[in-house]
């Protein structure tokens, strides 16, 4: 059986998620700019984001150089597969930084950006400016693929969101303990004693390296960008898919796409 006969024999999802090549990697997060790949209408293709005057347009697609003798691993099964899974994945928590606001001072600008996991969609806040590994910066980590696993301190125990807790009286959160604690993010370059976590907070005066998920977002305010209460329920939302899937399975990868 020819490489072609495989791929015609491979059944496909009916449509896709609109997916680009980042470091070499195949990823579907909300694209905003750009081209991109998207599978519609039986077929793979390439269009371009619209913006200020011009309209969204699809861009002819060469023809896979099937003789060129560069192209030797093409494998059409994996790739397939790869492209089934994209924009489902339950293993992959994927953020993608958009933009920056500057709001005067380093301790309250921030970086807005958006995050997928598996079916949940929503928005992030990191701190303003240039990546770092370094901690007591007050910066974001960089660009990257993270590892993560369960936190619980003196600082963020289980019910911190909760009316046992002074902030939680403080904001009102009537929620649940947390199973586990919040998210620690680690890899070889920011270790775990940088203290990088997954937390709630209402914008870039929460944070101060740390990930505040949330499901909406208003970016043009200053402050209070997002809710405590909507940062919080977010939070049990991806911890509570985590606990299905695993937490040793999961990985979070961010891709800077700010200008």
């Amino acid at each position: 059986m020819s490489d072609l006969e495989i791929w015609e024999g491979v059944e496909i999802r009916k449509s896709s998620y609109r997916t680009k090549f980042v470091n070499g990697a195949l990823m579907s997060s909300p694209v905003t700019f750009g081209g991109y790949l998207i599978y519609k209408y039986g077929k793979w293709v390439y269009e371009r984001m619209a913006y200020g005057d011009k309209k969204k347009e699809e861009i002819p697609l060469s023809p896979f150089p099937i003789d060129d003798p560069v192209v030797t691993h093409f494998h059409p099964v994996a790739f397939v597969e790869q492209m089934r899974r994209m924009g489902d994945d339950p293993y992959t928590i994927r953020i993608t930084r958009e933009a920056e606001r500057w709001t005067g001072t380093n301790k309250s600008s921030m970086t807005f950006g958006t995050f997928v996991f598996g079916s949940l969609e929503g928005f992030i806040c990191e701190p303003y400016g240039d990546e770092t590994t370094e901690r007591g910066k007050d910066k974001r980590i960089p660009a990257g693929i993270y590892n993560v696993k369960w936190h619980v301190s003196g600082n963020y125990p289980k019910n911190k969101y909760t009316l046992q807790h002074k902030l939680g009286k403080k904001w009102h959160l009537d929620y649940p303990s947390f199973k586990h604690g919040v998210l620690l993010v680690y890899n070889e370059s920011v270790p775990q004693s940088r203290g990088i976590l997954v937390h709630a907070g209402q914008d870039g005066g929460w944070t101060e390296g740390c990930i505040l998920p949330s499901s909406k977002q208003d970016r043009n305010l200053d402050k209070w960008n997002m809710t405590m209460a909507d940062s919080v329920e977010t939070l049990h939302k991806i911890f509570n898919q985590i606990e299905e899937t695993g937490i040793e399975n999961i990985k979070l990868v961010i891709t800077d796409e700010t200008e």
